[in-house]
């Protein structure tokens, strides 16, 4: 039980007498939370990359089981937890049990408010962990939220469209860290470009748009995200090669160019394992002469982590909050 998630923990104090064949977990965080034999007979709806011994359906796909009960692991962002329990309403029957479970950090001590339209009966189940444990059942009168959110970034009097799932990264407005890496870009890009931990793609599109000797591929954990980013390539008049993958395991190809603002938080914590992965691989994945950029907070250790794999590490730019760096081999 110890390698399991607080939340999973909880669950399963509470409720693993409950929990069989028909019971449907919803976004698990990681493939450990549902590492304990009594998650084995459950169904999983994920919304990212993981390696699960579960029957599992992976965004855009649906679960099409008989279920009486769902599990769901509360997500940080407040538009996506409406915009999932609103998907999920389409696939359980009205009168199933919704468990919500997240820890208190992560804002689920507000799904009672959030949630009102999506679900009703909202009730405090358990505590502990740092976790709560909710109990509700679908609405069948709620309001279905937006799905894309549609949006247009100006950098350096160059323009780009975005389109945004609920939850993916730069929701509604362009992250500060990815205006400074696209205000610094190199003068010349061409050749194939990868956009690493893309999110709604807005720094390959960029470039794809602006760059037109340019190749680019695109890559995320997070199936939103590849749907948010196909979109975007869709509103642009673009194309590119989309890859839902955890890291780099699921690419073959070389670049000539990586970018990326890393993602460095797994739920709540901050978590440097993907970025360091990733920079680890960078260089099978480079052509030779090839560069990584790399933008990030200031306060993240990421100078000795690429200092570890690359030659030369260099600052091009850098902020009260955040630093560009560019990295390579001679």
């Amino acid at each position: 039980m110890s390698t399991l998630s607080p939340a999973s923990q909880l669950i399963l104090k509470h409720l693993s007498e409950k929990i069989d064949k028909q019971t449907l977990i919803i976004d698990p965080l990681e493939a450990q939370d549902l590492a304990h034999p009594d998650f084995l007979s459950c169904e999983v709806w994920s919304f990212r990359d993981l390696q699960l011994p579960n029957t599992m359906f992976i965004w855009p796909e649906k679960p099409n089981g008989q279920y009486h009960q769902a599990i769901v692991f509360f997500p940080k962002a407040k538009e996506k937890a409406k915009w999932l329990l609103s998907q999920l309403a389409e696939i359980l029957p009205p009168e199933a049990n919704i468990y919500l479970v997240g820890e208190n950090k992560g804002g689920i001590k507000t799904c009672q408010k959030v949630l009102a339209d999506q679900l009703i009966n909202i009730h405090k189940q358990a505590s502990g962990k740092h976790c709560l444990l909710y109990s509700a059942q679908p609405n069948p009168n709620a309001t279905k939220p937006a799905g894309f959110n549609f949006h247009q970034y100006t950098i350096e009097q160059k323009s780009v469209n975005i389109a945004n799932l609920p939850g993916v990264f730069s929701f509604g407005e362009l992250d500060k860290g990815t205006e400074l890496l696209l205000s610094h870009l190199p003068a010349e890009i061409n050749g194939r470009v990868l956009d690493f931990a893309c999110g709604c793609g807005v720094i390959g599109a960029f470039i794809a748009k602006h760059y037109p000797n340019t190749l680019l591929s695109f890559s995320d954990i997070d199936a939103l995200a590849i749907d948010s980013t196909r979109e975007t390539l869709k509103q642009n008049q673009l194309t590119g090669e989309l890859h839902l993958s955890n890291g780099l395991k699921k690419i073959s190809s070389k670049y000539k160019y990586i970018f990326t603002n890393p993602p460095f938080h797994t739920g709540l914590k901050i978590d440097y394992y993907i970025s360091e992965a990733f920079i680890k691989e960078c260089g099978q994945q480079l052509e030779s002469g090839g560069k990584l950029y790399l933008v990030a907070n200031r306060f993240l250790k990421y100078p000795q982590i690429l200092q570890n794999h690359f030659d030369l590490v260099e600052v091009i730019a850098e902020d009260n909050k955040f630093k560009l760096y560019c990295a390579y081999n001679r």
